[in-house]
């Protein structure tokens, strides 16, 4: 059976709980579309796609050993942003950090390593918020004043599976570990 799978990072309660805040202003301010359930929102380190059933103890070793060489670290959002070629999807931006991109470069040479498929495009930390957006871009400077400064300490990262159930997209951890602690 084949499987849609990616890494992640998942957030903890008070971060969702800022980022419920930012999308209830964000349709204040006007903008609809698509807007990111709550509990699917998290951050895409790669993403691999619809894979067998018998991929899966090749990608929790590569979940487990990129955990081992990881460090837990800090995630700060930085601003908003769109992508598309009609600014279709609103996204929050994620301040780069040497710990977040180490660590997406060690999946992503990992799945190359083991021929698994894995995206190749440059890494750009953000949630997706809205998809199908309607706004205009040149309110996102305005919008950005707004953005409350907040973050959460990563200590773990994910193997998630898309799954349509009941017809709403579902994010569900197939295998989650923890990152290396740090001792003083």
């Amino acid at each position: 059976m084949k499987r849609r799978l990616f890494f992640a990072v998942c957030f903890n309660d008070h971060f969702r709980q800022h980022l419920s805040e930012m999308i209830s202003q964000l349709k204040k301010s006007g903008i609809s579309g698509r807007f990111a359930r709550i509990e699917n929102l998290h951050l895409t380190l790669q993403f691999i796609g619809d894979v067998e059933d018998t991929m899966l103890p090749d990608l929790s070793d590569i979940l487990r050993k990129t955990a081992a060489q990881t460090p837990a670290f800090e995630l700060s959002v930085s601003a908003l942003g769109c992508f598309g070629r009609r600014s279709e999807i609103l996204w929050l931006g994620l301040e780069t950090c040497e710990q977040l991109t180490n660590m997406q470069r060690l999946l992503t040479q990992a799945l190359e390593e083991a021929k698994l498929p894995c995206e190749q495009r440059a890494f750009r930390p953000h949630i997706t918020l809205v998809r199908q957006a309607k706004f205009k871009p040149d309110c996102l400077p305005a919008l950005n004043r707004f953005i409350p400064a907040f973050g959460q300490t990563v200590s773990e990262i994910a193997l998630m599976e898309s799954l349509l159930l009941n017809g709403r997209r579902q994010y569900l951890a197939v295998e989650k570990q923890q990152l290396r602690t740090i001792s003083n």
